[in-house]
């Protein structure tokens, strides 16, 4: 008896100190999330520099923290992680975060990714110069094609303007999507579509070819730290993110920088996230 009393409790010592151990390595961890409906291959090759940049920095600072990233293909799915504690930090398009923010009161928002010289970027909604007759061009019956779906940029800021002029989802002909912005413009100029959402390098390199209908700024992407995060790890990564090289950023990803400080006023990306839905709504522009 004494024997397998012995072997018991050695076993028992063994996972106790095993799962301690494992309970340690996870705090020693923390979990990065970020959506990427469209591709998510492309997403993780462009992410890869930043997040690969961010950990050198966490080293550099003597934080012991090793990054873990996963990419999400469906907002449900990043919600229920939120929910369940899985999932430490968060990057998503501006929009979709401040819409988790009114739904999860107890994230926190880290900083953005901004550009290298400002904190917002333009888009612009255009169609092909002389397309049209009437100016200001009447875009009902059109074709239109947005950029990435639930891009805050290229997709909810633009279904707001068109709401806010008086348009809807029936007005239109087909509304379509598209991701790579250059695609978009070669579909315009060929006449495969009406209108279209282009960013500002694209549409300053052609903008003799087109015609400008209307104009907004967004903030790309927003951080959020979960209720995992506590307040010394919050001052961490608020001071080592913007020590990130701009090297590392990719121009496709829309930023170049981190800022943690100083945030501008994010209610015009909490009001397109209330008011987007209206674009699917039945009224139209007469």
């Amino acid at each position: 008896m004494s024997i397998s009393y012995h072997k018991f409790f050695s076993l028992y010592l063994f996972l106790v100190l095993f799962f301690s151990s494992m309970q340690a390595f996870a705090g020693d961890e923390w979990r990065i999330a970020y959506l990427a409906t469209g591709r998510p291959l492309e997403a993780v090759k462009l992410m890869r520099p930043l997040l690969n940049a961010i950990q050198n920095k966490l080293s550099d600072n003597e934080v012991n923290v090793k990054l873990k990233s996963d990419v999400v293909r469906q907002r449900d799915n990043l919600d229920f992680l939120i929910k369940k504690k899985r999932v430490d930090i968060v990057r998503c398009e501006s929009v979709y975060c401040m819409g988790l923010l009114q739904k999860m009161p107890t994230l926190q928002i880290i900083g953005l990714e901004a550009g290298l010289d400002s904190l917002t970027q333009p888009y612009y909604f255009v169609v092909k110069k002389g397309a049209f007759g009437d100016d200001p061009p009447s875009l009902k019956g059109k074709r239109l094609l947005f950029g990435e779906h639930f891009s805050s940029g290229e997709d909810y800021l633009a279904k707001v303007k068109l709401v806010r002029e008086g348009y809807t989802r029936v007005a239109f002909d087909s509304v379509g999507y598209e991701p790579n912005g250059a695609d978009r413009l070669t579909a315009l100029l060929k006449g495969e579509t009406d209108a279209t959402v282009l960013n500002d390098e694209i549409y300053q390199k052609n903008k003799d070819q087109l015609q400008l209908l209307w104009q907004w700024e967004s903030i790309p992407y927003i951080w959020l730290a979960t209720q995992n995060i506590g307040k010394t790890e919050m001052i961490t990564l608020k001071s080592v993110l913007p020590q990130v090289s701009d090297k590392f950023f990719n121009k496709q990803l829309g930023t170049a920088r981190f800022v943690t400080e100083q945030l501008p006023d994010l209610l015009p990306i909490t009001e397109a996230w209330h008011v987007s839905w209206l674009f699917n709504e039945a009224s139209q522009k007469q």
